[in-house]
């Protein structure tokens, strides 16, 4: 039971910060880096590096489903 609870746990904490960074990009915010402070705003604690890195992958996997575009750096919703 506790193997499945901390998995269920990860597993929404991640989509969680999916929407978290797909929210930021909605706002307005469009480079990675702004995007990553937004994001993580509920975890200052959070490792810069990383959280660049885990914005970047969410960015991607929002990209890859339509939700997000990318052009020269700089991220906005897709249309």
């Amino acid at each position: 039971a506790i193997p499945d609870r901390l998995i269920n746990q990860n597993i929404k904490h991640r989509k969680a910060r999916h929407s978290n960074v797909l929210n930021a990009v909605a706002n307005g915010t469009s480079n990675l880096e702004a995007i990553a402070v937004e994001a993580y705003a509920d975890t200052p604690d959070a490792h810069p590096g990383l959280a660049v890195d885990q914005t970047l992958s969410h960015l991607m996997a929002l990209e890859a489903e339509g939700s997000v575009m990318q052009s020269n750096g700089t991220w906005s919703v897709a249309e």
